[in-house]
C-alpha cells in the first residue's frame, strides 16, 4: 500500500468519525433542549436541522465511497 491510499483511508476514516460525533452532538442536543419547530427555526424556512444532519451523513457516505472507488481504480491503472 502507498503513502497515497494510506493518506485517503486516514482522510475518509477522519471524516466518518468526525460525522458520527457531530451526529451524536445533535441527537444530545435535540434530546436536552426541546425547540418546537417552526417556520422561523428551519434553514430557508423549509429544512430542519435533522434533515441537515442526514444530509451531511449521506453526503459523507457518498464522498467516502467515491475516494474508495477513485483509489482502487487509481491503483488498478497506475500498475
Amino acid at each position: 500500500m502507498t503513502e497515497f491510499n494510506t493518506l485517503i483511508i486516514a482522510i475518509g476514516l477522519a471524516s466518518i468519525i468526525f460525522c458520527f460525533i457531530a451526529l451524536k452532538r445533535l441527537i444530545s442536543y435535540n434530546k436536552r433542549f426541546h425547540l418546537p419547530e417552526s417556520k422561523y427555526t428551519k434553514l430557508f424556512k423549509v429544512i430542519s436541522k435533522e434533515q441537515v444532519g442526514s444530509l451531511y451523513l449521506l453526503l459523507t457516505i457518498f464522498s467516502v465511497i467515491s475516494v474508495i472507488i477513485f483509489t482502487i481504480s487509481f491503483n488498478t491503472y497506475a500498475e
